[in-house]
């Protein structure tokens, strides 16, 4: 892969570029195909944002002879604009929706998507997604009742279209959004009972810790950093094992990671504080302590964070297996074959051999989710039955 080598070390020079040299391979990179590459992977922001405006480095060492053609730097300077654009009426969407759920007597937090990019040097260079945002009622009960508390406040003014065990999903003006009455969910009883009480432990902090968003223009709030450092992995593992993730996904964790203030106390005072053994017992208790090695190679040594930043030790051996994966896959597996033949089979035994198939490759990596994998296919085909009818027996009422 010489051409995908040459693209992440253009990659980690982009990510840090008052801080590096220009790369030697800037003098042989294809701007048509990296375009391809970075749109693949959800980061056309981060290149395009040294290409067409931190640039002076590059125009300093005169492109080492492979200065983009006037129509490549239109393409960037059009894709950066349009990037751009999105963020600021993403933005606006979350400070309207924070502000809709909190004046129905809902506390809130924004998961991912705004809140991750607060962490970028340039937070419009983030590809924006949809808004995840997890919603608290003022009496909260039991998970079922929370879904249908979420359920009758987002259809006095849209039309909720999906829900899940956690989740509840609409549009609001072409963007989607998903009110969560919990982060996430474990299929695993057990495991999903620790984490719910995580959750618990945390929601105080992170339903009021605030952040501006829009120039000023209005405020949400996000997760401080020791959260995230545990729901970001979370997030993280979770669409790896089940269709695949793309470098966005570690370039979140890996600005994430340079934010963060490690402190010997967990008595935190700011949002970017966080204590490395509270952090690391977490990660170990739900089960993503080696996927967190291999995510940490490839932070540290393919996009170069420096050691003192760096939660635990780098795993080499599951780092570069995650590495092989992210450039097949993509963004959420968009780009991967193997995933796609099996989104597109209508037959549910077919789909189902095609998905444990699939998993099998992670049965040296990751044993115990693949011995789940018929267990956890069960479930979720039962729950998706399950809270479709849920959803459209209380939109009826």
């Amino acid at each position: 892969m010489p051409k995908e080598n040459a693209y992440l070390e253009l990659l980690k020079f982009s990510l840090s570029p008052k801080e590096r040299d220009v790369p030697d391979c800037l003098s042989y990179i294809d701007w048509d195909s990296l375009l391809k590459f970075a749109n693949k992977q959800s980061i056309l922001g981060i290149y395009a944002n040294v290409i067409v405006k931190d640039n002076q480095k590059f125009v300093d060492s005169k492109w080492m002879g492979n200065k983009p053609s006037r129509t490549n730097l239109i393409k960037w300077y059009g894709l950066l604009n349009i990037i751009e654009n999105r963020n600021k009426l993403v933005d606006q969407k979350a400070i309207e929706v924070t502000k809709q759920y909190q004046n129905g007597g809902f506390e809130t937090c924004i998961l991912k998507g705004q809140g991750n990019a607060a962490y970028y040097p340039n937070p419009l260079s983030r590809l924006s997604g949809d808004i995840d945002i997890w919603v608290i009622p003022e009496i909260d009960k039991d998970n079922t009742d929370r879904l249908k508390q979420i359920v009758s406040f987002i259809k006095k003014t849209n039309a909720p279209e999906i829900m899940n065990k956690y989740h509840v999903e609409y549009h609001d003006n072409g963007i989607s959004i998903e009110a969560h009455s919990v982060p996430a969910k474990f299929y695993i009883s057990s495991s999903d009972m620790e984490l719910q009480k995580y959750f618990i432990a945390k929601k105080e902090r992170n339903t009021k810790n605030s952040i501006f968003l829009n120039n000023k223009s209005g405020k949400i709030n996000v997760p401080t950093a020791d959260f995230n450092l545990v729901y970001q992995l979370l997030h993280s593992y979770k669409h790896f094992l089940s269709e695949g993730i793309g470098l966005r996904h570690v370039i979140d964790y890996y600005y994430l990671l340079k934010k963060v203030e490690w402190v010997d106390d967990v008595v935190y005072m700011n949002m970017w504080q966080a204590n490395k053994n509270e952090v690391i017992a977490y990660i170990k208790k739900f089960g993503c302590f080696k996927f967190a090695g291999a995510l940490s190679y490839i932070i540290h040594e393919i996009l170069g964070l420096e050691k003192e930043y760096m939660l635990i030790e780098p795993n080499r051996q599951e780092g570069e297996f995650l590495l092989c994966e992210i450039l097949k896959s993509g963004n959420f597996g968009k780009f991967d074959e193997r995933v796609n033949s099996i989104r597109r089979r209508t037959n549910h035994f077919s789909r189902y051999l095609s998905r444990i198939l699939f998993k099998m490759r992670l049965i040296n990596h990751y044993p115990q989710w693949v011995l789940m994998e018929p267990i956890t296919y069960a479930i979720e085909f039962y729950d998706s039955r399950k809270y479709r009818k849920m959803l459209a027996k209380w939109m009826k009422e």
